[in-house]
């Protein structure tokens, strides 16, 4: 098929159509939609036909010059009309009501007509489709009728009688118009569409009116609308329904998505939506528990336990479904505690213990060292400690912050005295030191006083403490000598 830079306009406008209001630009399910191909073998499973015994219309210019032009285009039989995209339509009597007297001497009985298409694939069950025609009434038919719809099959539909439809009450279109309204347009085209649920395995489309003389209603058409052309070198006045079709459609609409059942732990969340589409869907998240949205088509859910959420997703009232269920494993429980909380800076190292064991610390705070459990300071001021543990879920947990004080040590004291030389017989002496606060020991220390009493080397230690227990000290050495012997 030659598509012209107007058809291929018109197409992308089509395409613009679906995605602006459904939200999806997927492929037309229904193999080459606008009739430009010849009309094939009327028993043909292959691409559209009609149904036997009707006679539907095939109207494109490959027909003409007469005495073809009866099914041309865009002037044929029922009047003039432009295809409404490429250059071929189709023709079928929606209402029409036979003199024929049938076996039971029955007449006025209703003559409709249909045409198919059979689908590549099969339609897949519990899935949402949208389908459609466009169709414009002819402009010799008289009559309107309220009765035009799209009945999808998974057998090959077949009518025993023109008079009497095998689809009447039998095959309900899941696609038809508005049976209170009629739609006497002859020069527009008119979209019929709908969404609906496939059983699954449906394979043909039909196209026509499924409906008893009862149920099918008809008005009559301004008179001005109906144009008679003998230029054809027929005029036809027909009492009857008729109208052309062009166009149709059948796109699968993405049904609802949810995330594969995972695990995750508590405090986590995780997106439970695979909706890509943007579609002008309803969607319902249930239960509400832990979720950021319910009417979103890609909540984050943050459950804090297990839950099974279901997604309805509604588009034109036909809705799917789907779930997914979250398992929440809970966060490990830590125990960790410093054994002591106050060092001095010449004796703060610690020896790290959590449980359960296998898991790592960390310190903020001044200079210091971490090895392993093992945690030095070299510098005095406020440590705090935290404990992380992750178990074989990975879920992981870090222990509350703990407090480490290391106080910086007082000033160094000083003793007055240096390294002294004094005889053993040498009675006591007293020191003194400053800061004046501290304390002295060694031997032959009492207080401040010092008594030698034995020749040789002795350390006199001066310590001063502050109100953290943190101490420091100098140290004196002191020598005695046995005077009386000659020791110098």
């Amino acid at each position: 098929m030659v598509i012209s830079i107007l058809h291929l306009k018109r197409l992308i406008i089509v395409a613009f159509y679906f995605v602006q209001f459904y939200g999806f630009a997927q492929t037309n399910l229904i193999f080459k939609p606008s009739f430009e191909e010849p009309w094939p073998d009327l028993n043909s499973n292959i691409n559209w036909a009609g149904i036997l015994p009707g006679t539907p219309d095939h109207f494109s210019p490959i027909w003409a010059p007469p005495p073809s032009a009866n099914w041309g285009s865009p002037l044929n039989w029922m009047g003039y009309q432009q295809a409404r995209t490429g250059n071929a339509y189709m023709g079928i009597i929606t209402q029409n009501v036979s003199v024929i007297k049938d076996s039971g001497g029955d007449t006025n009985k209703l003559y409709v007509e249909h045409f198919r298409i059979s689908l590549a694939n099969k339609l897949e069950a519990n899935t949402c489709y949208f389908s459609g025609l466009y169709f414009v009434n002819g402009n010799y038919s008289k009559r309107v009728s309220n009765r035009l719809g799209i009945y999808f099959s998974g057998v090959l539909p077949v009518k025993s009688s023109t008079l009497y439809p095998e689809f009447d009450e039998f095959h309900q279109p899941q696609i038809e118009l508005d049976s209170n309204q009629f739609f006497s347009d002859t020069l527009n085209w008119t979209l019929l569409s709908g969404v609906f649920k496939a059983n699954g395995g449906e394979k043909y489309v039909v196209y026509g009116n499924f409906y008893n003389k009862k149920r099918t209603k008809w008005i009559s058409k301004n008179p001005s609308s109906i144009q008679l052309f003998p230029t054809l070198g027929i005029i036809h006045d027909s009492a009857m329904a008729y109208v052309y079709i062009d166009d149709v459609f059948l796109y699968e609409i993405p049904s609802a998505a949810a995330l594969s059942d995972t695990s995750l732990c508590l405090g986590q969340s995780v997106g439970i939506g695979l909706n890509n589409d943007t579609t002008t869907a309803v969607y319902n998240w249930l239960p509400s528990t832990g979720l950021s949205c319910t009417n979103c088509p890609n909540p984050i859910a943050a459950p804090n336990s297990n839950i099974t959420y279901t997604l309805t997703k509604t588009v034109r009232g036909c809705s799917t479904q789907a779930k997914v269920r979250l398992t929440v494993h809970p966060k490990p429980t830590l125990s960790f505690n410093l054994s002591q909380n106050k060092f001095c800076v010449n004796n703060a190292t610690v020896q790290l213990q959590g449980s359960p064991p296998g898991g790592s610390f960390s310190v903020i705070g001044p200079a210091h060292t971490l090895v392993d459990d093992l945690f030095r300071a070299t510098q005095s001021g406020l440590f705090q400690f935290q404990y992380h543990y992750a178990d074989d879920k990975s879920c992981s947990n870090s222990s509350a912050f703990q407090n480490l004080w290391v106080y910086p040590l007082p000033a160094k004291p000083e003793i007055n005295e240096k390294d002294s030389l004094l005889c053993v017989s040498r009675g006591t002496i007293t020191l003194s030191a400053s800061p004046t606060n501290g304390l002295y020991s060694g031997e032959g220390i009492s207080g401040p006083l010092f008594k030698p009493n034995k020749p040789g080397s002795t350390s006199v230690y001066y310590t001063v403490s502050d109100n953290n227990n943190c101490s420091n000290s100098d140290t004196l050495i002191i020598k005695v000598l046995d005077c009386a012997q000659g020791q110098f």
